[in-house]
C-alpha cells in the first residue's frame, strides 16, 4: 500500500480540512484521484495555506514548480509515496504550466513520486464532460443549457453569471434541476465515466490518467 498526498486550491476542488476532527474533507478532484488509483493506497489532502506552514530552505523553483517542490519536500519528509499537485490551469499554457511543476518536482531532490494535476481550465470543466453522471445524479441529462461539446475550451468572464466561465456554466447547468442534491459535485465526481472524461478531455484528464497510471 503507497500514501498518496494531494494539495490543491481550495475545498472547490481537492477538498478542506475539518479542523475540529483535523479530517480531510475530500473535494471533487480527490474523489477522481482516488478513482484512478489502486484502492488499497490511503490518500490525505492539504492544501497550499497549510503547506506553506512548514518552512523549507533552499526551494530552487519559482511559481507553481515553488508549490510542487515545497510538496514534494513535505511528503517525503511525512513517509508518503506519492504526491499530487493540483493546479488550475484557467487560461494559461497547459504545457508549459505542467513543465513548471514536473520541474519543481525534480528540483526537489525528493524520493517521492511526483503527479501534476491540471484541470484545462479548472475542476468544473471535468465535471461538465460525462451526461451520465447527471442522469445518475439529477435524473436526466441537462438541456437548458446542455454540456458542451468541448469542455476544456469553455471560458468567460468571471463576474458574468451569464458567461462560460466554467463555475457560471455549471452553475447554471446545475440550476435547470428543481431539486439540487446537497454536495452535488462530489456526486458528479463520483458518478462520472471516467472513458469519458478521457474522451471529452484529451488535454488535461487523459494527460493526469496516463501519468498517475504511470507510476
Amino acid at each position: 500500500m503507497s500514501r498518496v498526498l494531494i494539495c490543491g486550491e481550495g475545498k472547490t476542488d481537492v477538498g478542506i480540512r475539518d479542523y475540529q476532527t483535523s479530517n480531510w474533507l475530500d473535494g471533487p478532484a480527490t474523489i477522481i484521484l482516488k478513482r484512478n488509483i489502486n484502492p488499497t493506497h490511503s490518500v490525505e489532502g492539504i492544501s497550499y495555506k497549510e503547506l506553506k506552514r512548514h518552512k523549507v530552505l533552499k526551494l530552487k523553483s519559482s511559481g507553481h514548480g515553488m508549490k510542487s517542490e515545497r510538496l514534494a519536500k513535505y511528503a517525503a519528509k511525512n513517509a508518503f509515496d506519492i504526491a499530487v499537485c493540483y493546479v488550475d490551469c484557467d487560461k494559461n499554457y497547459f504545457a508549459g504550466l505542467r513543465a513548471l511543476i514536473l520541474s519543481g518536482f525534480s528540483n526537489s531532490g525528493a524520493s517521492v513520486k511526483g503527479v501534476a494535476m491540471i484541470p484545462k481550465s479548472m475542476i468544473e470543466c471535468w465535471l461538465m464532460a460525462d451526461p451520465h453522471s447527471y442522469q445518475t445524479v439529477f435524473g436526466r441529462i441537462p438541456d437548458n443549457p446542455g454540456l458542451p461539446s468541448n469542455p476544456e475550451s469553455v471560458w468567460g468572464r468571471k463576474d458574468d453569471p451569464t458567461s462560460n466561465y466554467p463555475k457560471r456554466y455549471l452553475e447554471r447547468i446545475v440550476g435547470q434541476y428543481s431539486r439540487n442534491p446537497s454536495h452535488w459535485m462530489i456526486m458528479l465526481a463520483e458518478n462520472c465515466l471516467l472513458d469519458e472524461l478521457r474522451e471529452k478531455c484529451k488535454i488535461s484528464y487523459k494527460t493526469f490518467h496516463e501519468d498517475i497510471q504511470r507510476i
